[in-house]
């Protein structure tokens, strides 16, 4: 009987750790397909090129957020990127993180520059409009993040509503909903480009509040502006620099 027990015992250790790798194993599987489904289709991407000049393997999401280097040879990137057949789509981004200005404590935002109508195509409409508009290509503006919205009025005190809205009251925070007779409404954001020794400040409306479909707590800091808003509080060229003054050698870098 002992040794019967003792083989019931270690049978059912062997039993149980096998059930373990198991489980562990379709655990590790579900959470790849789900950062395969979630992260990759619908934000990053398979693949990232960076600049040769970049340091940091991580270039997406980083405590300190400096901007990206310059792709000054992404002209000939993107005809070879548009000749190879297992390159389904492809986007130009950038990624900086930006300084809240004119509050009494000071605080940062990652924010990710880019043509949003592009953004959308790529990745399959990732993002839904929960007040305002999304940006269209052409759009000058921000959109930030629900939950990131509250944040601010959490630790700033005022409460972002998109340019030419007003409150809505089903969305305000139960903190915010006591205050509404008070409340700190705006609808910009004045942002400096944080990192760069050319940066600019700049006053940037708030097109929309959104919220990513998938994984949204994740992405609750993250905001998202058009491509020309983030080359001006960068200190980059923008498409007005290359009308204007901007030698055609230098168009280049566009």
């Amino acid at each position: 009987m002992r040794h019967k027990g003792k083989s019931i015992i270690v049978g059912t250790i062997l039993f149980l750790g096998a059930l373990i790798m198991t489980l562990g194993n379709a655990t590790a599987i579900g959470m790849q397909r789900g950062v395969d489904e979630n992260i990759v289709k619908s934000f990053t991407g398979h693949i990232v090129l960076v600049s040769a000049e970049e340091q940091k393997e991580n270039v997406l999401f980083t405590p300190m957020a400096k901007p990206l280097k310059v792709l000054p040879e992404y002209s000939s990137l993107k005809e070879a990127l548009a000749t190879q057949e297992y390159i389904k789509d492809y986007i130009p981004m950038t990624r900086g993180g930006v300084a809240i200005l004119g509050e009494e404590q000071m605080s940062f935002m990652l924010t990710f520059g880019c043509n949003f109508d592009d953004f959308q195509r790529v990745f399959g409409n990732p993002v839904a409009s929960l007040e305002g508009k999304l940006l269209t290509n052409g759009d000058h503006g921000i959109m930030v993040n629900k939950n990131g919205r509250e944040n601010l009025y959490k630790f700033q005190g005022f409460w972002l509503v998109p340019e030419g809205d007003e409150v809505k009251k089903e969305n305000l925070t139960e903190d915010a909903k006591k205050e509404l007779d008070i409340l700190d409404v705006r609808h910009f954001l004045m942002l400096g480009g944080y990192g760069e020794k050319n940066s600019t400040d700049k006053e940037v409306p708030v097109r929309g509040i959104i919220k990513f479909k998938s994984l949204n707590s994740v992405m609750q800091e993250l905001t998202i502006m058009d491509i020309e808003t983030y080359r001006e509080l960068f200190g980059y060229y923008t498409a007005r620099d290359v009308v204007e003054v901007l030698p055609p050698q230098q168009q280049k870098l566009i």
